[in-house]
């Protein structure tokens, strides 16, 4: 091949290779306006080099959800509306309801929030288990969507953090003891459980065998939101203690020790269920009935079955291995007032909205 030849094929390598990257310089520009936090097919007051970015974050302090304008241009704030659709059916709110001062200028801008209030018609009575709520612009000639996020919806008006239950109004309670599986096919251990209320000890039971129905039951009077029931269970062990001489263990004997798991230290030796939940699926020691069949009068088709108000804590006194049936408890929460908001549960933003269950009946669906 000629000179020349090779000069000519390496211009058009160059050229190919330009076109190659501002292909791909184009479809990672669509790649990046796709993301749901962003604009879809921006308006016209955004370029191609700018986005307006906006979250849509739970704010448990005023049960509300917060639009957070994180960076970009300002927005005309008579364009805006929010969109909030439960159960098949969309409520429309302007943006002009949501303003606490923020838009007086006309304009919305980077670092301004807005607080979208939670309305128990519109979020709760629809009946869905989450809620889509869209930010959309509309212009003289289309509309887009600014930002979207759906959000679970769970009844009953409490949060679950880790093991630890919190009741997000004034509420009565009833703590039920379903039964205990801690001993052995050789041995039955004492188990005992004890119910705290905002830290003080309330009631205790011991049982000194295997039980699968239940022990007892203790209800609780009135208390303000936020007010911890603490569900605290023990069960006895041995432990092989030894004197030393020389680095040779001599003199050795057993000696009895409780292990003591708490219900609000987000103990991994809890698991906490509510209603729609998967059943318990752990396998159980030797010589020992499984969690799910102490728990199976709540268990429909592999799904833990409760009234929304409820729910069922599993404790393990073992440092691993663990199977969650040593200690079964059934709390129930009777709220005294209907209160709809955002709070953190299971790790997520949810918005919990009123029981259906209002009678004081501690058993779930007539167990």
């Amino acid at each position: 091949m000629s000179r020349d030849a090779r000069a000519l094929s390496t211009v058009v390598g160059g050229a190919l290779l330009l076109l190659l990257t501002v292909a791909l310089v184009a479809t990672a520009g669509a790649m990046i306006l796709g993301f749901s936090d962003q604009l879809s097919n921006p308006p016209p007051f955004v370029s191609e080099e700018e986005s307006v970015t906006v979250d849509i974050v739970g704010n448990e302090a005023q049960h509300s959800l917060e639009l957070v304008h994180r960076n970009g241009e300002p927005v005309d704030a008579s364009a805006l509306s929010v969109a909030v659709t439960v159960g098949g059916t969309t409520t429309t709110i302007p943006v002009s309801d949501l303003d606490g001062g923020a838009l007086d200028d006309g304009e919305w801008s980077a670092g301004e929030r807005l607080n979208v209030s939670l309305n128990q018609s519109t979020l709760c009575d629809p009946g869905g288990d989450s809620a889509s709520v869209q930010l959309r612009y509309r212009g003289a000639r289309s509309s887009y969507l600014l930002s979207e996020r759906t959000v679970p919806v769970e009844r009953g008006q409490f949060a679950i953090d880790g093991s630890h239950v919190r009741a997000s109004v004034p509420y009565t309670a009833n703590v039920k003891f379903l039964g205990t599986g801690w001993g052995s096919a050789d041995s039955d251990a004492p188990v005992n459980v004890s119910v705290a209320v905002g830290g003080e000890r309330a009631k205790a039971w011991t049982m000194v065998h295997d039980h699968d129905t239940t022990v007892g039951a203790y209800g609780v009077s009135r208390q303000d939101a936020g007010t911890d029931i603490e569900v605290r269970a023990a069960g006895l062990q041995h432990r092989r203690v030894c004197d030393s001489l020389f680095g040779i263990p001599i003199n050795c004997h057993t000696e009895p020790y409780w292990v003591r798991v708490s219900s609000t230290e987000n103990s991994e030796n809890v698991r906490v269920y509510r209603d729609g939940s998967d059943a318990p699926n752990f396998t159980a020691a030797s010589g020992q009935a499984s969690a799910e069949s102490y728990v199976a009068p709540y268990v429909e088709n592999g799904t833990i079955t409760l009234d929304d108000n409820q729910a069922i804590y599993l404790f393990d006194f073992n440092e691993d291995e663990r199977d969650y049936q040593d200690a079964v408890v059934l709390v129930s929460f009777f709220t005294q007032r209907e209160e709809t908001g955002v709070y953190r549960s299971s790790g997520r933003d949810t918005i919990l909205c009123p029981a259906e269950t209002t009678s004081a009946s501690p058993n779930a669906h007539g167990h």
